[in-house]
């Protein structure tokens, strides 16, 4: 009620003291035939309904209107938006049965037959929007006469097919062969008009016998122009309908759910009885059924983590209509080269040392006889070298080698270099190759650029310098060399070097391998724990280890698995101190650690304390929970075949934890 005025309009925005907006007829259409439907089952004053129809209908017949009286224009002239608004004041005031007062009843009557005064040839100029509303307010108003089936031969015809098989009407250019995956979201427009010529073609479905087998006489021919299976347009509707029942705004959200509603009665289902089976293959053995009575029908069912495989197939059984909705997870493959118009080849390695023992210190001599140094002897760069006796940083040679694949030499062009963590390029270098085709060669904020006058478009050529460490970064990951032509802004082309360090970037963990495969995989720290730390652990870190663990398990040794370079140790927990995961005494835990790490060495049967923070928790697809724990540098671990008393250090543990801190949970 804060948007309507004193005379019963409705505005788009909400009144107060010092603003009142206009009011819409639009709008107030809309919100009168909301209250009158929902005066079903909510107490709405009828005074409401009574001044809001009075007011909407003098904006389309009385000295108010917008532009023409009932009295002094044909219907035949008037414009789209006001065909629209008229179909759709019309389609309110008649499907409200509040009783009116004997003005408002005249003026709605007088209205209804100055509009039934339309011309059969405006039919087929109108948009489907428009045409799709004029045909349900016929239908409402039970004009089921030649103008009436006019206008469902033309909503027929304007129709559109999805790539799926199915219909919507829209006023845009649509490809039939797109794959729906590349299917845009269709507007609000197309959704309100496809939602009304649903509830045309109910109607026309409930008026003809289109499923007679003759093949002559009038009613042939009406089926043959008119008919559509609404299943064919409901299935469209529904499969831009989001998991919350709404499509694109609150206008074409409420005509839609009222069309769906409409195609559901039409049904005439007695008894809701619906078996659904789901089944994905070949590579997944899978299968999950849910079923529907009258009890559970508006209740809704999901399946997480479905394995697609290479096929989902869904059967049904039973009787009962209802909506499933499929949400998958792809990727749509994009080659990252695609935009790429060049043959280029990035390439890390050693430097020639036996040229480096001869003196020839510059760039071309010792990183390849393909580099082209336009200063020739006249410039060349030292370098220190762990041949001369110098304890040198590591130092490698990096070349780009570019080709045109065009059928002439292209124009200028810039090459981007991204440095690895921890290296920079010898400056000296960069001005060493200037010249010629390398017009400049600058180091700036971890990139090297060098700007080329042309790439041939006939032979590989290269430009290359030297890089150098100047500090231990761990784990570094590889470093990224893209270009780009002079008037296009977008880097392409991506090539990627290493440091030739043989490690991967980032750990990770993958608990799980289907079909060569892993799944579950998150990264974790992975560095060892120290068996050695604290073997005589005193009472102060004791308190400090149990204010910061999340877990705190006194362990007994089951057995153990190797799995993918990582350890699998199964325990048995005997104690546990800190139940943050959860109440584990008694059950049989596994902790993860990297093959290579020489700690701790198990025995089966020997006690241990693990106090620690990182674990992770799996669900499979039935819904069990599993967990993980990791015994690395942040664990703390206490085994009774190193310590030197593990009864007194097992006592001090347990009381450190029964303070407040250790009972904490982080």
């Amino acid at each position: 009620m804060k948007y309507r005025t004193t005379n019963g309009a409705f505005c788009l925005e909400e009144i107060d003291e010092d603003f009142t907006p206009e009011p819409s007829a639009w709008f107030t259409t809309f919100v009168l035939k909301s209250l009158c439907s929902a005066g079903t089952l909510l107490n709405v004053d009828e005074y409401i309904l009574e001044e809001g129809y009075e007011w909407l209908l003098n904006q389309v017949s009385g000295s108010n209107s917008r532009g023409f009286e009932i009295e002094e224009e044909d219907p035949r002239f008037i414009d789209e938006e006001e065909q629209q608004l008229l179909a759709e004041v019309l389609i309110s005031s008649f499907g409200c049965s509040y009783p009116m007062s004997q003005r408002t009843s005249i003026k709605r009557n007088s209205l209804k037959q100055w509009w039934s005064r339309m011309s059969r040839s405006r039919l087929r100029r109108m948009t489907p929007l428009t045409l799709a509303k004029v045909a349900y307010a016929r239908q409402s108003l039970n004009y089921f006469d030649s103008t009436w089936e006019t206008a469902v031969r033309e909503l027929k015809r304007k129709r559109t097919r999805s790539s799926a098989g199915y219909y919507f009407w829209s006023n845009e250019y649509h490809d039939a062969h797109e794959p729906i995956m590349y299917e845009t979201r269709p507007h609000s427009e197309t959704i309100e008009a496809t939602a009304y010529s649903l509830l045309v073609f109910v109607k026309v479905n409930s008026r003809l016998a289109c499923r007679s087998r003759r093949r002559r006489g009038r009613a042939y021919r009406q089926c043959r122009n008119m008919y559509i299976n609404p299943h064919e347009i409901a299935d469209w509707l529904i499969q831009w309908r989001n998991g919350k029942g709404l499509f694109v705004g609150a206008t074409d959200t409420a005509v839609a759910t009222e069309a769906l509603a409409s195609y559901r009665e039409s049904k005439v289902i007695h008894e809701t009885n619906l078996d659904v089976n789901v089944t994905a293959s070949p590579s997944e053995n899978f299968t999950h059924r849910m079923m529907f009575d009258e009890e559970d029908a508006f209740l809704p069912q999901s399946l997480q983590d479905v394995p697609l495989g290479q096929n989902l197939h869904v059967f049904t059984a039973g009787e009962g209509i209802g909506q499933m909705h499929v949400d998958a997870s792809y990727n749509v493959p994009v080659d990252v080269n695609a935009d790429c118009q060049f043959t280029m080849n990035v390439t890390r390695f050693d430097l020639d040392y036996e040229r480096l023992r001869e003196g020839n210190t510059g760039v071309c001599s010792v990183c390849g006889p393909r580099l082209t140094c336009p200063k020739g002897d006249r410039f060349t760069c030292s370098i220190e070298s762990d041949v001369a006796g110098i304890n040198a940083p590591p130092t490698y040679c990096l070349n780009v080698c570019l080709k045109y694949n065009g059928n002439f030499n292209h124009g200028k062009t810039f090459i981007r270099v991204r440095m690895l963590s921890g290296y920079v390029p010898n400056e000296c270098d960069l001005q060493e190759i200037e010249g010629e085709r390398v017009v400049s060669a600058t180091f700036n904020d971890d990139y090297v650029l060098i700007q080329l006058r042309r790439v041939s478009a006939e032979e590989e050529e290269c430009v290359g310098f030297r890089i150098m460490k100047i500090s231990d970064v761990f784990r570094i990951k590889p470093a990224t060399v893209t270009l780009r032509s002079f008037n296009v802004d977008e880097w392409t082309c991506p090539r990627t070097y290493e440091s030739g360090d043989n490690v991967v970037s980032t750990p990770f963990y993958c608990p799980l391998q289907v079909n060569d495969q892993m799944r579950g995989c998150s990264c974790i720290n992975d560095k060892c724990v120290d068996c050695g730390r604290r073997n005589t652990p005193g009472r102060t870190q004791l308190r400090a280890l149990a204010g910061a663990s999340t877990y705190a398990f006194k362990l007994r040794a089951l057995a153990m698995e190797e799995h993918n370079g990582y350890r699998h140790l199964m325990f048995n927990v005997e104690e546990d101190l800190k139940p943050c995961v959860g109440d584990m005494a008694q059950q049989h835990v596994t902790f993860v650690t990297r093959q290579e790490c020489g700690c701790p060495v198990f025995t089966e049967g020997e006690l241990y304390w693990v106090l620690g923070k990182d674990f992770n928790r799996y669900t499979d697809e039935h819904g069990n929970n599993s967990f993980k724990f990791f015994l690395n540098a942040n664990s703390y671990l206490l085994s009774s075949a190193l310590s030197s008393n593990f009864p007194r250090h097992s006592v001090d543990i347990t009381r450190a934890y029964r303070s407040t801190a250790g009972r904490t949970c982080n």
